[in-house]
């Protein structure tokens, strides 16, 4: 079932049980999708992570992955059950990758930069918020963290996200 069709539904549903409400079937269906579209992603990655035996680590991805975006912005797809699988296939994928320190440190880097140049990168607009100017620094700084944890996956996570913040086709720089 799509993610789209169920906050839909359940958004049609809450509206008949309270036609007075004064939220409206549109926001309802929004905020209910972006919730369940998390809880999906979440479910699937525990689920690949117990396929691979990487369920921790393909955690620590999704949360890794999940914070840089929350500051930095990025390409959204255009559907939600799309995002989650595609997102649950990365994060349970990322800890199957091997890293020498001498790559981690490169890719790391690489992210650095793509964040410094292309970070926040909405893709959307969205409202304005006092913490926007710091949005940047913030972002760069959670991405510089992994210089010093160095985890490959970590990396690889911060890595992926730097990846949706380049403005490929359209988008704000």
């Amino acid at each position: 079932m799509k993610l789209e069709y169920l906050s839909r539904r359940i958004a049609t549903e809450i509206k008949r049980s309270d036609p007075d409400g004064d939220v409206s079937i549109e926001v309802m269906e929004y905020a209910l999708g972006v919730r369940l579209n998390l809880i999906a992603t979440i479910l699937m990655t525990i689920l690949f992570g117990v396929v691979t035996g990487y369920v921790l680590q393909s955690l620590l991805a999704l949360l890794a992955f999940g914070t840089a975006r929350r500051y930095s912005g990025g390409y959204h797809m255009a559907s939600l059950t799309g995002c989650a699988i595609v997102s649950a296939l990365l994060f349970s994928a990322i800890p199957l990758i091997d890293l020498e320190s001498k790559q981690l440190i490169f890719i790391s880097v690489i992210t650095i930069i793509i964040f410094a140049i292309f970070s926040p990168n909405d893709f959307e607009d969205l409202n304005e918020s006092k913490i926007d100017p710091y949005l940047k620094p913030l972002s760069v700084v959670i991405v510089s963290t992994n210089l010093l944890i160095q985890s490959p996956v970590v990396g690889l996570a911060f890595f992926a996200q730097a990846v949706l913040l380049i403005p490929w086709k359209g988008g704000k720089k």
